[in-house]
């Protein structure tokens, strides 16, 4: 299984647990072919290197990179929820 998330600067990342989850990010989709899903509907980095959420890096604020996000997963990925990831700690006991 594969977690795709977002990061603040709009970098989307990929990781198999989901306790490696940056805690701030947002989760937006997870299953087998998620990283092909989410490739083809993000936006590639000049660099070839990375994966950006289209209008989260030109925000100027964290409410204009939220709403971006969301207008995005919304076109994307309506089906999935999405879930930003608290401190994994801060729930720990």
């Amino acid at each position: 299984m594969t977690i795709a998330y977002a990061l603040r600067s709009g970098v989307i990342g990929f990781v198999s647990d989901m306790r490696d989850v940056p805690a701030g990010c947002i989760v937006f989709a997870v299953g087998e072919d998620v990283s092909d899903r989410v490739a083809v509907k993000a936006r590639h980095a000049r660099d070839g290197d990375y994966l950006l959420v289209p209008g989260v890096p030109e925000a100027q604020s964290d409410e204009e990179a939220v709403a971006a996000f969301y207008r995005w997963h919304d076109w994307a990925f309506p089906d999935e929820l999405a879930a930003i990831v608290l401190d994994q700690e801060a729930g720990a006991q």
